[in-house]
C-alpha cells in the first residue's frame, strides 16, 4: 500500500509545499482517485499523527506519515470516500487533538466563465467571489477566500484561525486567471485573516 501511495505522490509538488512555493496543492493535497481505488493526502507540520474518520464518524482510519514534514497519505484500493465527506483528526505531541474537514477536498468556486468575464473586464459580480465569503458546503460551515494575485509565486491565507502561519493554508491558483482560492472549514465570521504573498522575487507581502 505504502509503494503505490509514493508511487502516486507529485515530488516536485511535493518539495514545493515543503519549500512554502506551491500554487497548486489541490494535485497534491486531498481526495483523489486513483486507478480503482484512491489517495488521501494531507500536511501537518508539527503533528505526532493524522487519522481519518469515516462519514459516519464510527471508525478512524490512521494515515501512513510519508516524512517528518508532516505530510500523510493513504491509498485504498476501493473507494472509500467520496469528495469531501471525510475529517482529519491531527494529534500533536503537546496531547491536543484537532478535528476538522479537509479544505483540499473541497472544488473551486471560481469557474472558467468566471475568469473570461474578468479577464474582459465585464464580472460585475466579481465581489461574490473575492475577499472572504462565510458559507455551508455540503453541511460543513467555513469561509471561502479569494484574491486576484496574477504575479506571485505563491499566496496563503494566514488568520488568527492558523497561527498566521503560510505553509498551512496555500490556495490553489486559477491558472486561466490568476486568482487564488480556497474554502477553509470551521473559519467562522469575526475570523481576522490576511493574504500572504510569496513574489517570484522571494520576498513574503
Amino acid at each position: 500500500m505504502v509503494n503505490k501511495l509514493k508511487n502516486w505522490i507529485n515530488w516536485i509538488l511535493y518539495d514545493e509545499l515543503i519549500d512554502g512555493k506551491i500554487n497548486a496543492p489541490m494535485h497534491l493535497l486531498g481526495n483523489h482517485d486513483y486507478g480503482d481505488g484512491q489517495v488521501i493526502t494531507c500536511y501537518k507540520p508539527h503533528s505526532q499523527s493524522v487519522s481519518i474518520k469515516t462519514p459516519k464518524g464510527k471508525t478512524s482510519i490512521p494515515l501512513e506519515k510519508i516524512s517528518e514534514e508532516g505530510f500523510y497519505g493513504a491509498y485504498f484500493p476501493k473507494k472509500k470516500f467520496k469528495g469531501n465527506e471525510y475529517r482529519l483528526i491531527t494529534e500533536y505531541y503537546d496531547g491536543t487533538s484537532v478535528e476538522t474537514a479537509d479544505p483540499y477536498a473541497f472544488e473551486g468556486l471560481f469557474t472558467d466563465f468566471d475568469a473570461y468575464l474578468f479577464a474582459e473586464g465585464k464580472n460585475y459580480d466579481v465581489y461574490n467571489k473575492m475577499g472572504a465569503h462565510p458559507m455551508e458546503i455540503n453541511g460543513v460551515k467555513g469561509t471561502y477566500f479569494s484574491v486576484w494575485a496574477p504575479d506571485a509565486r505563491r499566496v496563503s491565507v494566514v488568520g488568527d484561525f492558523n497561527m498566521w502561519d503560510g505553509q498551512l493554508n496555500p490556495m490553489q491558483i486559477h491558472p486561466a486567471s490568476g486568482v487564488y482560492e480556497l474554502f477553509i472549514p470551521d473559519v467562522l465570521p469575526g475570523a481576522i485573516y490576511k493574504f500572504q504573498i510569496l513574489t517570484r522575487y522571494g520576498d513574503i507581502l
